[in-house]
């Protein structure tokens, strides 16, 4: 059963990856364009931060399940006892990060897309994206980097 759990976290963090360079994107996205004019480009980048805070969500409850029934469950819990279950948390947090920073983007961008001129609104939007007071790096990036690292087995 170990085997199993190693290989099905192994796989699922490949998935997780690959997600998070989707966010990554994202917040590539909001850096640049949060200031800028027109509209448009602005809308299309919160569409895909809404659509996306959809697929990690699910992502997550994927990789739960997948290891979940590594350990011959179906109730999305992973076995106790196992050698991995430290790694199946830290990649649940990773997740976490992840949807957190989603749920900041969407609600910074639904602010930031009213305006025609986000910069003279700058106010009224830009504090929703939690940033860290040492770097001023998007906080719930800077969160998951850490999580990630003990999540692959």
């Amino acid at each position: 059963m170990e085997r199993r759990i190693c290989s099905t976290l192994r796989s699922e963090h490949d998935v997780l990856k690959a997600e998070a360079a989707k966010v990554y994107q994202c917040a590539d996205d909001y850096e640049r364009l949060c200031m800028t004019r027109p509209q448009q480009p602005r809308i299309e980048a919160a569409r895909t931060v809404s659509s996306l805070l959809r697929e990690v969500q699910l992502a997550d409850s994927n990789m739960m399940m997948e290891v979940s029934y590594a350990c011959n469950r179906d109730d999305g819990t992973m076995y106790g006892a196992s050698r991995y279950s430290g790694n199946f948390s830290q990649m649940h947090q990773s997740y976490g990060d992840l949807i957190n920073l989603l749920y900041e983007l969407d609600n910074a961008w639904s602010g930031n897309c009213y305006f025609e001129d986000p910069a003279a609104n700058a106010d009224y939007w830009s504090g929703r994206v939690t940033r860290s007071a040492v770097t001023g790096r998007m906080a719930y990036l800077e969160a998951y980097e850490a999580h990630v690292g003990g999540a692959r087995p």
